[in-house]
């Protein structure tokens, strides 16, 4: 089992895995100012949701985190895990960015 760890820049990639690896995407987020990194959505024929959580950064006033997000690859295939970064009170559809990968698994071969 691989854990595979991405951020911003990796937007748009194409990400491979084995069945039971585990994706890990940290992204910058200030919830001071409202907006923070909302999942969006996880192919469930690809992926499990593992953890959604946030990492608080410096203890500062307005001071942002990390929003880290962990999926287990389960099956085997191609889908994309997205999230959206938005405020909670705007209208469904609203968002400020947007964070997505489409993700591979092949099966795992047994050692």
């Amino acid at each position: 089992m691989a854990e595979v760890l991405l951020c911003e820049i990796d937007h748009g990639r194409e990400i491979n895995l084995v069945a039971g690896d585990w994706l890990t995407i940290r992204l910058d987020e200030n919830l001071s100012t409202g907006y923070g990194w909302e999942l969006a959505g996880i192919d469930a024929r690809i992926g499990e949701l593992v953890s959604n959580r946030h990492l608080p950064g410096p203890a500062v006033i307005g001071g942002g985190g990390t929003r880290e997000v962990t999926v287990k690859a389960v099956g085997v295939g191609a889908g994309t895990v997205c999230l959206r970064l938005r405020r909670a009170w705007d209208p469904p559809g609203v968002e400020a960015d947007r964070f997505e990968v489409v993700v591979s698994i092949n099966p795992g071969f047994p050692n």
